[in-house]
């Protein structure tokens, strides 16, 4: 899987599309490694990395929608978008991906930051 961002200049897109079709991935280098995140780290929005986190905890979908205060359809579309973003089949791939990519101790922290900031309003 290539990534090419729309704001490159002509001279990284005209080597990006050349290694592409050699066959080859291209990832500009502020994909590649971005303070230590990679990109799916980036790509996860806050509320993602919320989803992510109830998939740590092993909730369900239905517990998640509740604790996040969402529809059990937003929270299906955002597991959906995670796999995705992981390149994952299922919730168990998702969090042993995750725990690789270390996002499960990003995700854990984001989540004990919310239910704080929650009950300190």
């Amino acid at each position: 899987m290539s990534y090419i961002a729309k704001s490159s200049p002509p001279d990284v897109l005209t080597l990006a599309l050349r290694r592409v079709l050699d066959g080859e991935v291209f990832l500009p280098r502020s994909v590649q490694t971005e303070g230590g995140a990679s990109y799916p780290a980036r790509a996860l929005t806050p509320r993602r990395q919320d989803v992510l986190a109830g998939l740590n905890r092993g909730l369900s979908t239905k517990l998640i929608a509740r604790v996040l205060a969402i529809s059990e359809h937003t929270v299906k579309e955002y597991l959906s978008d995670i796999f995705r973003l992981l390149e994952v089949h299922n919730r168990t791939e998702a969090i042993i991906k995750a725990s690789r990519l270390r996002l499960r101790a990003d995700a854990r922290a984001r989540a004990h930051r919310s239910r704080t900031a929650r009950g300190a309003a």
